[in-house]
């Protein structure tokens, strides 16, 4: 589960990490109030997007008119087909110099990994090809927890002025990496102020799923927050992979690996799916159910059909197909392509509801999207 910037910083505020003043709120009117309880200029973003300032979401705001007018531009709005429904208002921060520091698990060690660098701000993966003796990796020892005078030493030539505080700051971050089963928790930048404080100008926290009955107030967070939209929820209670997504061409896959295929041939034709989607219950039954979850879909133009049978069978498959079709007034064209244990079987079933079946991906996507764009004939 990966926390929004401002819970995350709640948390490490909570453990002596100093983080910028400031709060979200999801109107302007509890806008305003964060405001005049920060006075001065303030940061504007968005809630829970990356990357904000050079998308140009991000903004300073002098006084409470420059507030409101970004802040209402941004409430509402889409950003990578996310809606913002909350805006993040803290005190600006004067900087002076930034660090990068972060806690991960190195999987090929087994073992935390304490990453520090003198540049932050920036992403760290760019920095790690173009100057990678600006970064520090420090494997920790969960028996022994923080060893103080490994990381003095990792430091050297790091120019920095409040050591104690720096460190002090990395014994704290790992409280939290331990005390919320993290698997990765993360401050870029590490702000050094002009009056020398350390502040944590944003905030990263990943917990890791499969620990969250332990803190159940993520856990909670977590079932609010899962799905999107109604089609995720449905889909996803029923134990399935589905994402929506902005096109009109839906997708009914058996398999991630054929589902993400299928995605990537119908963008290189041309195409726009409507959604991502690898089916748990591959049969007859499952494949009914999918056909009436993703056809209550809007602007649906076409759906894509890519199924493998290995010990599932074809003819089962196409018979939930067929029975579909058959009880349904099915308002958009279908394309499926289906191969594997009885598929002349299952070629044969399609036949009588009227489908054919396409042996070769490709000409399947590519007659879908014609069909997407320009309808049957």
């Amino acid at each position: 589960m990966k926390l929004l910037e401002h819970e995350a910083k709640d948390i490490f505020r909570q453990h002596g990490i100093r983080t910028p003043k400031g709060a979200a709120a999801e109107n302007i009117e509890n806008i305003t109030k964060i405001y005049q309880g920060i006075g001065g200029e303030v940061a504007i973003k968005p809630a829970g997007i990356k990357g904000r300032e050079k998308k140009g979401i991000m903004a300073f705001a002098k006084n409470k008119d420059e507030l409101v007018d970004f802040s209402a531009k941004l409430l509402g709005s889409n950003i990578e087909g996310e809606k913002i429904k909350e805006v993040l208002v803290e005190e600006k921060i004067d900087i002076e110099k930034e660090f990068y520091m972060a806690i991960t698990i190195d999987y090929a060690i087994r073992r935390p990994v304490l990453i520090i660098s003198t540049e932050g701000g920036v992403d760290i993966e760019e920095t790690a090809k173009a100057s990678p003796e600006k970064i520090k990796r420090i494997p920790i020892d969960m028996t022994r927890g923080i060893n103080k005078e490994e990381i003095k030493e990792n430091m050297k030539g790091f120019d920095i002025k409040n050591q104690e505080e720096f460190l002090e700051t990395i014994t704290n971050l790992y409280r939290v990496f331990r005390k919320y089963d993290a698997e990765t928790a993360e401050i870029n930048p590490l702000a050094v102020t002009s009056e020398g404080r350390l502040v944590a100008v944003d905030a990263l926290l990943i917990v890791n799923d499969d620990s969250l009955f332990r803190h159940p107030e993520l856990e909670m967070l977590d079932k609010e927050r899962k799905y999107r939209t109604e089609h995720e929820k449905i889909m996803g209670e029923m134990g399935w992979s589905y994402i929506d997504m902005d096109g009109n061409i839906g997708i009914i896959c058996s398999g991630a690996g054929l589902s993400m295929a299928t995605l990537d041939l119908i963008q290189i034709y041309g195409g726009k799916p409507t959604n991502f989607l690898d089916m748990a219950q591959v049969d007859g039954d499952g494949i009914y159910k999918a056909f009436e979850i993703l056809t209550t879909k809007d602007n649906l133009s076409v759906i894509m059909v890519n199924l493998f049978a290995g010990l599932n069978r074809c003819d089962s498959m196409a018979e939930g197909i067929k029975n579909f079709v058959t009880k349904n007034q099915v308002k958009v064209p279908i394309v499926v392509r289906m191969v594997g244990n009885r598929e002349e079987e299952g070629a044969k079933v399609l036949k009588e509801a009227g489908l054919d079946n396409f042996s070769e991906l490709e000409e399947a996507v590519r007659a879908a999207v014609t069909v997407s764009r320009n309808g049957f004939g």
